[in-house]
C-alpha cells in the first residue's frame, strides 16, 4: 500500500515537471543554414539561407559575419551589410509562421574556405511579443582556383604543400606549386580597416569607412558624397530624406554597421517599424523638448536611443522620441512600448482662461482709465471743500444778522 501512494507521487510529479517542461521546449528557436553550392570559382556567385524556426514566430534581429578577404556580400532578402558583417532583420505579417528565412549573396573573390555564420540574439512571437530565445547557425564555402579541376590531385595539393615526395610529373610540378605559392602570398596577415577613419563612439574604438563599393546600401538610400572633420568620404544618401549615413566596423572589420552622420556627430541608424517607418534622430536643439518631460533611455532591440519621459512618472510605458517618418518630415512621437505603436505628439498643454479681474485690479491695470477716475477724484474733493467754506460762511451770515434782526431764525437750519 505504501508503495503504490509513493509511485502515484512520483508520477503525479513526473507529470507536473515534464507539463512546466515541455511549453518552454516547444516555444524555443532554433535555426539552419543551406549553401546554394558549397564549392565555387572566384567570381562566382553563392547564396546563403539561413531558416529561423519557433512556435508563432514574428520578428527576428541578429547578425551575421564572414570572411571579406573571400567573399564579397552583394545583397540579399532581410539583411544589410558589407566589409565582413551584416544585419539580420526579419518581421512577419502572417500569424502562426513556424519560419523566417533570410538569405545572403556573396562574390567569391580569391581561393580559399570561409564560413558565413548568423546569429540572432532577439526572436518574438507575433501574437504575445514573447521571446522564444536566441539562435545561431554557419554554413562553410570553399572557393577553389580554376587550376585545381582534377579530384585525384586535390588531397596531394593539400597534403604535399610543404614536401617534395609527390611522384607527379615536371610539367605537373609548376601547376601545383605556383598555386599555393600565390595563395600563401594572398593569405599573408593584411590591415582589414586600412584606409578607414579611427572614431571613438563612448568606451569602443570603430573605424568609418571612406568607400563603400563592397557594402549594400539600406533602403530608400543612394551612393553619394559626404565630409567627415573636412574629410571627404563616400556616403549613403536618403533619396527622399534629408539624411545622410555612413558605414562604421571594428578593428577587424566585422560587426559593420550604419550611422547617422549629423554635422561631424555619429549615432546609430535605428529604424522602428509600425503602420509607417522612422529613423531615430537625437534632438539638435534642447529648447525644442516639451515641458514636463525628462530624459532617459529607450532599448529597442540590441540598441539604446535618446527618450523622454513624463517628469511626474505618469504612463511609464509611454515615450516621448525625435523621429523622422517616411516622408522626410522631423518631429515628436510618442511611443507606446507595450503595444509597439507610434503616435505623432502635439501639445497638450491646457491654456487656462484668466479669472475676472476686480474693480481695483481694472483700475491699476489701465493706465487711461486711472487717470480720468483720479481727476473725478480730485474735482470731488474740490467740490466738497467748496460746500464746506460755503456751510461755514452760512453759518457765521446768520449769526451775524440775528443780532440785528432777532427774527431771523436760527442758523442750525442751514
Amino acid at each position: 500500500m505504501h508503495r503504490t501512494v509513493t509511485n502515484t507521487i512520483l508520477s503525479i510529479l513526473l507529470v507536473a515537471l515534464i507539463l512546466v517542461v515541455l511549453p518552454a521546449n516547444a516555444f524555443a528557436a532554433s535555426a539552419s543554414a543551406s549553401v546554394s553550392s558549397s564549392t565555387v570559382k572566384p567570381g562566382d556567385t553563392v547564396t546563403v539561407t539561413v531558416t529561423f524556426r519557433g512556435t508563432d514566430i514574428g520578428v527576428v534581429d541578429g547578425t551575421f559575419s564572414y570572411d571579406p578577404s573571400i567573399l564579397q556580400y552583394i545583397g540579399g532578402s532581410g539583411t544589410s551589410g558589407g566589409g565582413g558583417s551584416g544585419l539580420i532583420k526579419l518581421v512577419t505579417s502572417a500569424p502562426n509562421s513556424s519560419s523566417l528565412s533570410a538569405t545572403m549573396t556573396f562574390k567569391a573573390l580569391k581561393a580559399g574556405s570561409a564560413t558565413v555564420s548568423a546569429t540572432a540574439g532577439l526572436i518574438l512571437s507575433y501574437h504575445e511579443e514573447k521571446s522564444l530565445g536566441t539562435a545561431s547557425a554557419s554554413a562553410r564555402v570553399t572557393v577553389k582556383a580554376p587550376g585545381s579541376s582534377s579530384s585525384s590531385s586535390k588531397p596531394n595539393n593539400n597534403s604535399s604543400s610543404n614536401t617534395n615526395t609527390s611522384n607527379n610529373t615536371d610539367s605537373s610540378k609548376p601547376k601545383t606549386s605556383e598555386p599555393n605559392t600565390k595563395e600563401e602570398k594572398e593569405e599573408s596577415p593584411t590591415n582589414p580597416v586600412e584606409g578607414t577613419i579611427k572614431v571613438t563612439m563612448g568606451d569602443k574604438e570603430l573605424y568609418l569607412w571612406k568607400d563603400l563599393s563592397s557594402v549594400k546600401l539600406p533602403d530608400g538610400f543612394k551612393s553619394g558624397e559626404a565630409f567627415y572633420k573636412t574629410v571627404k568620404i563616400q556616403a549613403a544618401v536618403g533619396e527622399n530624406r534629408n539624411i545622410t549615413l555612413v558605414y562604421l566596423t571594428d578593428e577587424k572589420g566585422e560587426n559593420g554597421s550604419f550611422y547617422i552622420l549629423d554635422n561631424d556627430k555619429l549615432y546609430p541608424y535605428i529604424t522602428l517599424n509600425t503602420t509607417s517607418t522612422y529613423t531615430i534622430l537625437q534632438l539638435d536643439d534642447p529648447a525644442k523638448l516639451p515641458e514636463g518631460y525628462k530624459e532617459t533611455e529607450l532599448k529597442l532591440g540590441n540598441q539604446t536611443v535618446q527618450a523622454w519621459q513624463l517628469e511626474s512618472g505618469e504612463h511609464p510605458d509611454f515615450y516621448l522620441l525625435y523621429a523622422m517618418n517616411d516622408k522626410g518630415k522631423k518631429g515628436f512621437y510618442l511611443y507606446d512600448q507595450a503595444e509597439k505603436t507610434m503616435q505623432r505628439y502635439t501639445n497638450r498643454t491646457v491654456v487656462k482662461e484668466p479669472e475676472p479681474m476686480t474693480l481695483i485690479e481694472k483700475l491699476t491695470s489701465d493706465t487711461k482709465l486711472l487717470a480720468v477716475v483720479g481727476t473725478l477724484g480730485a474735482l470731488s474733493l474740490i467740490l466738497l471743500i467748496i460746500l464746506i467754506v460755503l456751510y461755514i460762511r452760512i453759518r457765521q451770515y446768520f449769526g451775524k444778522a440775528r443780532t440785528y434782526y432777532p427774527d431771523i431764525p436760527d442758523g442750525r437750519y442751514f
